[in-house]
């Protein structure tokens, strides 16, 4: 995993809004990135018009950090394949987020989930923004379970 130390994190995060030039960043695994760092990269995946792929399975969401960067997911027009299998830190206010940007988003190609807990309604959100969803190629539900999320 990724530890970038005190606010090492939300600083390359937030350097991604200025950025005209990386298409493609693995945060795989960062446990330590906090609430500042995930709202640095929501707010940067906003802005953000290069960027095509971000990984960040196996990180560690807090409460409501997965439903910001989920939610910038609907003003994002660059990226066209997010990892985020493995994040079971997630609430079904996330899932419901995660939702709502694929029902607006037109870039996004490929969108991993595998590995990941669904609360109560969060798969069964996902589900429903697939209908209206006309750019995913590819999903991964992979060992995706339904479970009480934290």
């Amino acid at each position: 995993g990724c530890d970038f130390g005190n606010g090492g994190f939300a600083a390359v995060a937030a350097s991604l809004a200025a950025n005209c030039a990386l298409t493609s960043i693995d945060f795989a695994g960062c446990e330590t990135a906090g609430a500042e760092g995930w709202k640095a990269l929501a707010e940067s995946l906003t802005i953000n018009c290069v960027l095509t792929s971000i990984d960040l399975s196996e990180s560690r969401f807090g409460n409501g950090d997965f439903a910001a960067v989920a939610a910038s997911l609907a003003a994002n027009r660059a990226l066209t394949s997010i990892d985020i299998g493995g994040c079971e830190e997630t609430s079904v206010e996330s899932w419901r987020a995660l939702a709502a940007s694929l029902q607006v988003n037109r870039v996004l190609k490929s969108v991993d989930l595998s590995c990941c807990s669904y609360g109560n309604g969060g798969f069964g959100a996902v589900a429903a923004s697939l209908a209206s969803n006309c750019t995913l190629t590819s999903i991964n539900l992979r060992c995706a379970q339904q479970r009480p999320c934290a």
